[in-house]
């Protein structure tokens, strides 16, 4: 029997209007579908990357990463299942590994592996830089048409463009990710088999810098300026961005200037993954400006020289350490082993990417879901969101009215926005816990093992300590701050701990605040993971419970090295 049956899960309720499954590549095995009773007999994960639920065109967008784990799977033939598969729960996502259930296609892909991974591997460096140009200039293209020139048939190409570019994209996300993860996964197993400790494996590759690193310097330089200016009392107000808006004090307006800069250069970003629903900076620079703010609540900018020497330093004493364990054959596999890893850097380039595909591939759909209700005079500025990709073809394209969608936009909306409110209800797993993964994305990246099973299959509510995985090495104690989303940021004091489901590189700049992290998901190449070890952070990660356990105000004990939380003191 399943330790977490789905119950109210199963049901044929969904958007108005819509059923599940939408139509799908003719390759993909299994695409977002609602949950039936067979589907307790596997496990799922509630979705972390999108926290706020998924509005129809986000489910639209969201259909093109869950090919992309397929495509990237079967590319690579990498065992024992071949990418993932999705449920939704209302407006909430749930996500499980695509088992491979044929003994003799298990074999094979075992055969395969090697051979394709290996090569893969070796050319990392020439294939990322050439992707790489090509999204450049492909984003260029999007970015830079003339939208508020185009009429409805110009939008009906500009689209059609688009869905092409995005599917792509996604498949050049996974075609590069599932090597490199493959690589890692498979160095750790050699260290595991060598006596090595997991938590010294990960701080093998800290120290590397990364453009989502080096946005948030850009930010922290702007906090500086306006530190103690009237820029910084602008900036203190109910609407930051009006008000920096229409000041005409010189040294506001200079400011500014230099925040337009910033914004050309790194306001190609949303607060979250692969969601057209999300405005990004370029358009709405509020997050920006309330990161601002938080930064300038802090009595000192943060270092980020010393964090980075820092970060270095432990890596170079860990792997002297280590090295001075090991001889002979044992030391040559390991250097093999973490040559290739260098060679091909997970967790260096699973910061890198995200700057260009999560955080913005998407965001040219949204300007022309914009654009679009801007010509056919819709009533909310943004109701187009709430068509899936197929309606909004045919909107564009003329083969519907908005007459004939309005009353259904307007019931979508309010479905979404009541289905949101629920995110702190969902269960954080369903179906039956399985032995632990071998599917290094399930387990490296949402830290799927037995201790998560353990943790949420024990769901003890009175304990006062937890365990996962040590994420990020230290001790430290503070106050907790529990959000469900990077929408509640701006709340987030100085040296607090921050508590939550799951992070994505938009929390970023919230982790040269905090004095620590602690997560219900994530393994040790989480994105949590890897900033907390750059930002020389306390983490830990795939607790389970943290945010059922924990209440804001409560005082921790973080030790990331050892991945455990303990409760000090409740709060009131």
């Amino acid at each position: 029997m399943a330790q977490f049956p789905l119950g109210e899960h199963v049901t044929d309720e969904w958007y108005p209007g819509a059923t599940l499954p939408l139509p799908r590549h003719p390759q993909m095995e299994e695409g977002f579908e609602l949950f039936k009773r067979e589907d307790e007999g596997r496990f799922w994960l509630l979705e972390g990357h999108w926290s706020r639920g998924f509005t129809p065109l986000c489910v639209s967008t969201a259909y093109d990463v869950l090919w992309g784990t397929q495509f990237g799977a079967n590319m690579y033939q990498l065992p024992p299942t071949k990418g993932q598969a999705a449920r939704m729960s209302g407006v909430h996502g749930y996500v499980s590994d695509l088992p491979c259930h044929s003994p003799w296609e298990m074999m094979h892909r075992a055969t395969r592996v090697e051979k394709l991974v290996g090569p893969a591997i070796m050319s990392f460096p020439t294939l990322w830089a050439e992707r790489l140009a090509d999204i450049k200039a492909a984003l260029a293209h999007f970015e830079q048409a003339d939208l508020a020139s185009m009429s409805l048939p110009e939008l009906a190409v500009y689209l059609g463009e688009f869905w092409a570019f995005h599917r792509w994209v996604w498949e050049v996300h996974f075609e590069l990710m599932d090597p490199l993860i493959g690589n890692y996964f498979a160095f750790r197993a050699t260290c595991v088999e060598l006596g090595i400790d997991e938590g010294d494996v990960t701080r093998f590759f800290q120290g590397a810098d990364t453009r989502v690193m080096e946005t948030d310097r850009a930010l922290w330089t702007l906090a500086s300026a306006a530190r103690g200016t009237a820029t910084e009392k602008v900036l203190a107000g109910a609407d930051p961005v009006a008000a920096l808006r229409a000041s005409t004090d010189p040294g506001v307006v200079a400011w500014r200037d230099k925040f337009d800069d910033f914004l050309q250069e790194y306001g190609w970003r949303t607060e979250g993954m692969c969601d057209p629903t999300l405005a990004p900076w370029i358009e709405d620079p509020t997050p920006a400006l309330t990161m601002l703010t938080t930064f300038l609540r802090k009595d000192a900018d943060h270092d980020f020289d010393a964090a980075q020497r820092d970060a270095i330093a432990e890596r170079d004493e860990t792997l002297a350490r280590v090295r001075a364990g090991l001889s002979g054959e044992a030391l040559e596999r390991f250097e093999g082993g973490l040559g290739a890893c260098y060679h091909a850097n997970f967790a260096w380039w699973q910061e890198e990417h995200n700057v260009y595909i999560d955080m913005r591939a998407h965001i040219p759909l949204r300007m022309a879901a914009l654009r679009a209700g801007e010509i056919l005079g819709v009533d909310g500025r943004d109701d187009l969101i709430y068509l899936f990709r197929h309606e909004l073809d045919d909107l564009v394209g003329g083969a519907i009215a908005y007459d004939e969608v309005r009353d259904l936009i307007a019931a979508r909306r309010r479905y979404y926005e009541a289905g949101a409110a629920r995110r702190g209800e969902m269960p954080r797993v369903l179906g039956t816990p399985t032995a632990e993964t071998d599917d290094p994305v399930m387990k490296e990246i949402f830290g799927v093992d037995q201790r998560l099973l353990d943790a949420v299959s024990s769901a003890d509510l009175s304990a006062t300590e937890l365990v996962g995985v040590p994420a990020s090495s230290g001790v430290v104690q503070g106050r907790a701050r529990v959000i469900t989303s990077s929408d509640f940021l701006g709340d987030v004091e100085p040296d607090e701990i921050l508590v939550c489901v799951f992070t994505t590189p938009n929390w970023t700049p919230a982790f040269s605040q905090i004095a620590g992290c602690v997560c219900d998901t994530g393994g040790a190449l989480s994105h949590t993971a890897i900033v907390s070890r750059e930002y020389r952070i306390p983490a830990v990660c795939g607790t389970g419970l943290a945010t059922t356990l924990i209440h804001t105000g409560d005082l921790l004990e973080v030790d990331g090295t050892a991945g455990v939380v303990r409760i000090i003191d409740r709060a009131g």
